[in-house]
């Protein structure tokens, strides 16, 4: 097939083939290569944007149940390789990403949060805090109203 995006009649082409079009496979990820919202390819179906990855997830493996994510094991937001792919809560996503370390407070860990909260409940206060962990002040009111790491005990 010799249409390329932005070509007349691209819109023409299955959704599927389309798809696969924007899609370049290397040996481990396969990359989006089409529009992104800046982290995650979006794609054109069904008269709206739809995420790469949850179009590359239905298609290849099945429907992505209500209240589900479609998360990547390989860490690669431009990743749509199915194997890479598996569902979700907003839990498992957010533990996922403290894991990985790659979340907005990647100084941070669970166990540290835990100890944030009770040396707080203990009377230090959120700038002593915030230089220990090498962390700014909002970080650490943050943590402690949990608005982040809610998950974390």
């Amino acid at each position: 097939m010799n249409v390329r995006k932005g070509q007349k009649g691209f819109l023409r082409i299955p959704a599927k083939d389309r798809f696969w079009l924007l899609v370049r496979k290397t040996d481990s990820c396969w990359n989006w290569c089409g529009n992104t919202d800046g982290r995650y390819g979006s794609f054109w179906y069904g008269g709206r944007l739809v995420k790469a990855h949850r179009f590359a997830y239905q298609i290849q493996i099945g429907p992505i149940p209500n209240g589900l994510q479609v998360l990547h094991r390989c860490d690669n937001p431009a990743c749509v390789r199915p194997e890479h792919l598996f569902l979700g809560t907003q839990f498992d996503n957010m533990t996922d990403c403290a894991h990985k370390g790659r979340n907005g407070y990647a100084k941070l860990t669970p166990s540290l949060v835990s100890v944030i909260r009770k040396l707080w409940k203990e009377g230090k206060s959120i700038r002593s805090l915030a230089n220990r962990y090498g962390v700014t002040r909002s970080c650490i009111e943050r943590v402690i109203k949990r608005e982040r790491w809610a998950h974390v005990v």
